[in-house]
């Protein structure tokens, strides 16, 4: 039987809806490539102001996301990433994934829902995508885990808690399960 990784999504929730979620991205092997906390701050290489400027365009060319909140420590990513499915996206930057090479239109075809220009799963492999390839560039050795958490965020007292944890993770970096000295 082949190898298949069980998803962590909820297969009853739409995630192409417009909606708040927490993602966490890591570093395969938690190796420490994006920089180190030094007296609470983190203080990113080479790698690490890629990985920024990854972030910080993903509201550039995708209008339709925003990014509330996010941090990059030595070895993850955490974020807040918002969904806004009243905004259209600019022309070829995700709606062109909604058709394939033979022209079939995909936008209302339900086996391809994460092909959306929503989709969670889509603007999360698309950032990846772009962190890797830039990555690579500078560290051929670099891998990050193929899948990536998400957390949907329940309601403001929900998004506080995030907002807190991900300004605070610097601070409390030897508690974080993602801690590798």
């Amino acid at each position: 039987m082949p190898y298949r990784k069980e998803s962590n999504r909820l297969p009853e929730r739409d995630y192409r809806n417009e909606w708040w979620y927490f993602v966490t991205i890591c570093i395969k092997d938690f190796k420490c490539l994006f920089g180190e906390v030094i007296e609470w701050e983190v203080v990113l290489n080479e790698l690490g102001k890629i990985v920024e400027d990854e972030i910080l365009n993903t509201e550039k060319i995708r209008e339709n996301i925003e990014i509330d909140q996010f941090v990059i420590m030595p070895n993850h990513i955490h974020m807040i990433i918002f969904i806004n499915d009243s905004v259209e996206t600019r022309c070829g930057v995700s709606n062109n994934l909604n058709r394939f090479a033979n022209g079939k239109s995909l936008r209302n075809c339900k086996k391809f829902w994460w092909l959306n220009k929503n989709s969670l799963w889509l603007i999360i492999n698309l950032i990846k995508w772009q962190i890797t390839k830039r990555c690579k560039k500078t560290n051929p050795a670099f891998s990050r885990q193929s899948n990536y958490y998400e957390h949907i965020i329940r309601n403001d007292k929900d998004l506080e808690r995030i907002q807190n944890y991900i300004i605070n993770n610097p601070i409390k970096r030897k508690n974080d399960e993602y801690y590798t000295s």
